[in-house]
Parts: C-alpha cells; sequence; structure tokens
C-alpha cells in the first residue's frame, strides 16, 4: 500500500513536470506580439498605459507572463514533491519557499492584463 502512494505521488510529480515545461516552452517560444519585436515580452506588457484601453499586444504579453508563472509554479512543486517523496524535507520545504517568485510573476501578469485591457 505505501509502495502505491510513493508510485502515485512520483507519477503525479511527472505529470506536474512535463506540463510546467510545456507551459514555460510555450511562454518563452510563442511569438511575441506587435512591432517591438526585439523587446522581452515583459518589457512590452510594462509598456500598457491605463489611457490607451485594449492594448492587445500587451495583453498577449501578460498572458505569456501568466502562463511562464503557471509553469514554474508547476516545475518547484514537482521538484519539491520529488525531494519530500525522497525523504529530503528541509531541501523539499526550501524548495516550496521559492514558490513566493512565480506567484508574484503571476500577480504581476494579472495587473498588467488588467492594465492593458481596461
Amino acid at each position: 500500500m505505501n509502495l502505491n502512494r510513493k508510485l502515485e505521488g512520483r507519477r503525479k510529480a511527472a505529470v506536474f513536470f512535463v506540463v510546467g515545461i510545456c507551459l514555460v516552452g510555450f511562454a518563452m517560444f510563442a511569438p511575441d506580439a506587435g512591432p517591438h519585436r526585439d523587446w522581452g515580452f515583459i518589457h512590452v506588457a510594462r509598456q500598457a498605459s491605463w489611457h490607451r484601453p485594449l492594448d492587445w499586444e500587451a495583453a498577449w504579453c501578460s498572458l505569456k507572463i501568466i502562463l511562464l508563472s503557471l509553469g514554474l509554479c508547476l516545475i518547484i512543486e514537482a521538484c519539491g514533491t520529488l525531494l519530500m517523496k525522497f525523504e529530503h524535507e528541509l531541501m523539499g520545504f526550501l524548495v516550496y519557499l521559492l514558490h513566493i517568485v512565480p506567484v508574484l510573476g503571476f500577480l504581476a501578469g494579472s495587473y498588467y492584463l488588467i492594465k492593458s485591457l481596461v
């Protein structure tokens, strides 16, 4: 019974890792929007203005920030889960603390998305 729970946890971690890699890959390699192709997508999202509603280029780049953050969150979750399954509780806890970074990215991407659409 205990072996099945360990294998199930490892399978879930593997699925989280693969989905996270796919989201990060999509966010990094999907084409940027607008005429500012030399700029990074984070810069395009940050340049959105409250005075210019429905800035679709900035909205797309904001969505890419959100997807990147979600992908990083899944990758961190998978790594922390695997460390906990291999009985490295302290390292697993420290890896789980890294969730702060993608959560801040998700909040920033959501703010930029609202800013570009309103």
